[in-house]
């Protein structure tokens, strides 16, 4: 089973890269990154085109692209090639996560990854 991870705030990029940042509960510097670099892909072979998610565990440098992501009411479902993560977004606050949608509908408007709201 997966642990709950609690989620503090969640930022966004927008610029050349786009970026969807949950920060993680007890210290925000833990932070989960979803990254799309748009003006990049097409220098990549199709198979690594997508969102990036680098691991939470600094030691762990393989590549992990996002498969699947289901937002929930409290709760968000993250599913890459490698791992899974269960976070809980109750207690942050709504404008961000309006804003954190409207980039991940960004990022992912080629359909790389399979994107569900609640």
């Amino acid at each position: 089973m997966t642990n709950v991870l609690r989620v503090q705030f969640v930022s966004v990029e927008e610029g050349p890269d786009l970026s969807v940042n949950f920060a993680l509960w007890p210290r925000a510097h833990d932070t989960l990154v979803l990254l799309r670099s748009p003006h990049l892909e097409y220098t990549l072979v199709e198979e690594d085109r997508g969102i990036r998610v680098p691991p939470l565990d600094s030691g762990d440098q393989a590549q992990d692209l996002l498969q699947a992501l289901s937002w929930g009411e409290s709760f968000v479902v993250i599913r890459t090639e490698r791992h899974q993560y269960q976070l809980d977004v109750s207690s942050v606050d709504p404008g961000d996560i309006a804003t954190a949608k409207q980039v991940l509908r960004r990022m992912s408007v080629d359909g790389t990854a399979h994107i569900e709201w609640a």
